[in-house]
């Protein structure tokens, strides 16, 4: 990873920083999942 040219890591970062935000959606999802079923239970 270190070896890679910073032309070659600057463009992963994009993506990644693109796919952090979906991530953190896919987690918030499961967390209102999780409590909605909590609400459910109780």
């Amino acid at each position: 990873m270190t070896c890679i040219h910073p032309d070659f890591t600057r463009p992963p970062v994009e993506p990644r920083s693109l796919t952090a935000p979906t991530n953190l959606g896919s987690k918030a999802r499961n967390k209102t999942s999780k409590e909605s079923v909590l609400k459910e239970k109780v």
